[in-house]
């Protein structure tokens, strides 16, 4: 019997080694090529390379390299996303038909980032100004038109408050992972228009809990659907529910609800409540 122990715990030990093993040599072989892809602008493909990579060694000692180089390619996606922002808006007073190229372009490539709002906004804003000044000079016919919003949802958005006092108040929508996903597929941007800014709740198992470049805590909650888009990242609303984060254990029954901010490259809530 302490044979058969001893074999099987070195079974288990040589099964782990080697998990672990390849788990590093895919990892390293991303790491190769991310410099290309991250040039060619190839974001989405990275992130679904890593959710494989997550998905198949989750369970193995290279799972916290897996998460590290996850948090540094999304630092550095939406930090590219916030240099262009910059660029255009530096440009907008001196060269404005580049500045206003490199704004356009900023939802089609970071879709999801806050850079995408903040580009939207600085284009609605030029627009207005352009108006005003037509209108100024006496000639509003041939002024530029001011862009059309975008439709809202029927239950109409709100925005993350980021404030402990205001209340989620509105009833949260059941968030159904395969529709989503299927929505983002086939069209960024009715999936945007039809997503953003509502309020989802979800119920899964705890996946992770981690901590941001800016210091605060957030969730990873498998939703159990399996595929790529089976985890819901959960940026947490305050201190308060990132100290109740903090007690939670892999594999661990929750419920959260939050406001949908992405759903192109991973599936976001921002402003989340552990209920």
């Amino acid at each position: 019997m302490k044979i058969q122990l001893c074999l099987s715990f070195t079974l288990a030990i040589l099964v782990a080694s080697c998990g672990h093993d390849e788990a590093k040599e895919k990892l390293q072989a991303f790491k190769a090529g991310e410099p290309e892809k991250v040039a060619a602008g190839q974001w989405e493909e990275l992130f679904t390379e890593l959710k494989k990579l997550r998905q198949t060694y989750g369970t193995s000692a290279a799972r916290a390299e897996i998460d590290e180089a996850d948090t540094e390619l999304r630092h550095s996606y939406e930090g590219k996303a916030e240099d262009q922002f910059r660029r255009g808006k530096e440009m907008l007073a001196t060269q404005h038909d580049q500045a206003m190229e490199l704004l356009a372009a900023i939802p089609a490539r970071f879709p999801g980032t806050p850079a995408e709002d903040e580009a939207k906004a600085a284009m609605s804003e030029d627009a207005t100004q352009q108006v005003a000044r037509g209108n100024r000079n006496g000639s509003p016919a041939d002024a530029p038109k001011q862009a059309t919003p975008l439709p809202k949802p029927a239950n109409t958005p709100v925005q993350g408050t980021g404030n402990p006092s205001q209340k989620l108040d509105v009833l949260p929508q059941k968030m159904d992972i395969k529709e989503i996903s299927s929505a983002y597929s086939s069209n960024t941007f009715k999936a945007d228009e039809k997503y953003k800014g509502r309020v989802f709740s979800i119920t899964g198992k705890v996946d992770r809990v981690s901590r941001t470049f800016e210091n605060k805590v957030e969730i990873d909650v498998d939703a159990g659907v399996g595929g790529i888009g089976n985890e819901v990242r959960c940026n947490l609303r305050d201190d308060t529910e990132g100290n109740k984060a903090k007690k939670l254990d892999k594999g661990d029954p929750i419920t959260v609800v939050g406001i949908f901010v992405r759903g192109s490259t991973w599936i976001e809530l921002s402003d989340v409540i552990i209920q």
